[in-house]
């Protein structure tokens, strides 16, 4: 059945509907118009899902992903006049899976198990000083290099997708 047919037939159907008489051309040019619209809209859609994932790529090929976990954590009393005064050591590996990007500024804060939120600072021993952590129970005993601070491991070259970094960190 044509389209003209198909109109025919609804305003013979239909008469209290309204519909105008119309040649077979011009339902034709309204058959016509009617495609290219739906036609457009179609073009239009497939183009904008086709943006929106190409922005997406985009927004992944340049947005770096961090992921960390936690090797080691120890703690250390480095005053003997101020007991209060307790290092805290981090061995932590850094997995991005983003774009290539450097990470830097790391901070660490101790929540209590009464909500309360201790803020640490950042704490590096001065430079060419390796620092020795004693593992107990098994007395085990690690040597820290300087060049070995998370820090420089992950702030000066950056860490490529797939990429992963260890470091240690010492927070007071």
């Amino acid at each position: 059945m044509s389209f003209a047919k198909a109109y025919n037939w609804l305003r013979a159907r239909f008469p209290d509907f309204g519909l105008p008489s119309l040649s077979n051309l011009q339902i034709a040019y309204l058959a016509f118009l009617g495609f290219l619209f739906v036609a457009s809209f179609d073009v239009w859609k497939t183009q904008y899902r086709a943006m929106e994932k190409s922005e997406e790529q985009l927004l992944r090929l340049t947005t770096p992903v961090f992921s960390g976990k936690l090797d080691f954590i120890g703690f250390a009393q480095i005053d003997d006049a101020d007991p209060e005064k307790i290092a805290t050591f981090v061995i932590a590996t850094v997995v991005n899976t983003g774009a290539p990007s450097i990470a830097r500024d790391y901070e660490l804060f101790v929540y209590t198990p009464d909500g309360k939120v201790i803020e640490t600072r950042r704490f590096n021993a001065p430079a060419n000083t390796k620092i020795a952590v004693t593992l107990l129970p098994e007395k085990n005993q690690i040597c820290l290099n300087p060049n070995d601070l998370l820090d420089i491991k992950t702030g000066s070259e950056p860490i490529i997708n797939g990429g992963a970094r260890q470091g240690y960190l010492t927070f007071l």
